[in-house]
């Protein structure tokens, strides 16, 4: 089956999109991908292990201005042109921002079109000045009720959203990882050593944690990643001793750098919708790594640490991420009991190897 993913982002850092398009073509499926490089800087056709990647560059690319509604409009309308150069099966959207490239395409090419949702897109719109276009996504998500073949979903618990949105069948496919090792290995590093690589947002309490870790005795903090965070955290890296900030991270780096450091800080705001009902990828790279994370009481990822007994689940405050960290760097054997049990979770259900049989049972019955 030919098969093209479309992603409003950088397949190169999107762990999600990157783990099922390799799913699918070691699964012998011809897989290529549609991407938006909001940096412009990467080329606009690139072969990644076997997947052509088609990367489409933002207007003005490399220059401030343009609001998103703009930037938004001209990648779906270089989408559609570039799509409508290409023959495939089956369209692979992602999220809410891609569906409507997938309902034009639908409406005038015989395809497949799967829909899969990463979080609760209409969730996002309701923040700032996003709120303004929610009605038109809104509608988007409506319409796809009756064009979508397949519906896909980040958690298990997304499913009631999207059945209530009329939306008759979901199958979820988590952001698990791969499994890498048989058993807990201690990190290298003789400094407790805290960690957070990914999105660099504000509901990530990253400034926060800046300002905790600079007075704690012992105690290094290591941030990768790229945000609306970024120059703060970089002026933080370059004024404190103990803050590492390495940029934006490969997706290939993160969890071996996961790996070296003792603990993972998964910081999420309870108030948000998606948070309370949505995994966090830190946790599952936590995972595989044996390492324990702090997570935040009230969400997804709370749920699934007191589940798991694979680390700390603590009000969403500094006072209590402070008590937590130097709970954890004062016990060397809490954070091997945590890691082993969020190892053993891995090995048990929280593995990629579980989710990728579905996804490949999925596109099988597609070509059936």
């Amino acid at each position: 089956m030919k098969i093209l993913i479309i992603v409003a982002n950088s397949y190169r850092h999107d762990s999600r999109v990157a783990a099922e398009a390799g799913v699918l073509h070691d699964a012998g499926h011809q897989v290529n991908v549609i991407d938006w490089d909001r940096r412009g800087v990467y080329p606009e056709l690139e072969i990644l292990d076997g997947i052509a990647v088609n990367t489409i560059r933002p207007w003005r690319a490399g220059k401030k201005g343009g609001v998103w509604s703009i930037q938004i409009i001209s990648f779906y309308v270089k989408a559609v042109k570039i799509i409508s150069k290409m023959n495939f099966d089956a369209l692979h959207c992602n999220d809410l921002d891609t569906l409507f490239v997938g309902l034009i395409v639908k409406s005038g090419k015989r395809c497949s079109l799967i829909y899969d949702a990463h979080e609760i897109y209409l969730s996002l719109l309701s923040r700032g000045r996003a709120k303004f276009v929610k009605p038109l996504f809104s509608i988007i998500e409506r319409s796809g009720v009756k064009k979508v073949d397949k519906l896909i979903v980040a958690d298990e618990t997304y499913i009631d959203y999207f059945k209530d949105a009329g939306y008759r069948d979901a199958l979820p496919i988590s952001n698990f990882k791969e499994l890498r090792k048989e058993k807990f290995i201690a990190p290298e590093r003789e400094m407790f050593t805290l960690c957070y690589l990914g999105v660099l947002s504000r509901s990530r309490f990253l400034t926060e944690l800046i300002d905790v870790v600079k007075d704690i005795d012992r105690v290094r903090l290591v941030i990768g990643g790229a945000g609306a965070l970024s120059a703060a955290v970089k002026e933080a890296s370059d004024n404190l001793e103990n803050v590492e900030f390495l940029g934006l991270i490969p997706q290939d780096e993160v969890i071996p750098l996961t790996e070296t450091c003792h603990c993972v800080v998964c910081m999420i705001d309870p108030s948000d919708y998606n948070n309370r009902i949505a995994s966090a990828n830190k946790q599952f790279e936590a995972m595989v790594a044996a390492r324990p994370v702090i997570t935040t009481l009230g969400t997804r990822s709370g749920e699934i640490t007191k589940e798991t007994k694979s680390g700390l689940v603590i009000g969403y405050s500094k006072y209590e991420l402070r008590k937590a960290i130097i709970k954890l760097r004062d016990n060397p054997g809490l954070i091997k009991k945590f890691g082993k049990n969020a190892l053993n979770a891995a090995k048990e259900k929280y593995n990629w190897n579980f989710e990728k049989d579905k996804l490949i049972r999925l596109y099988d019955s597609l070509s059936n």
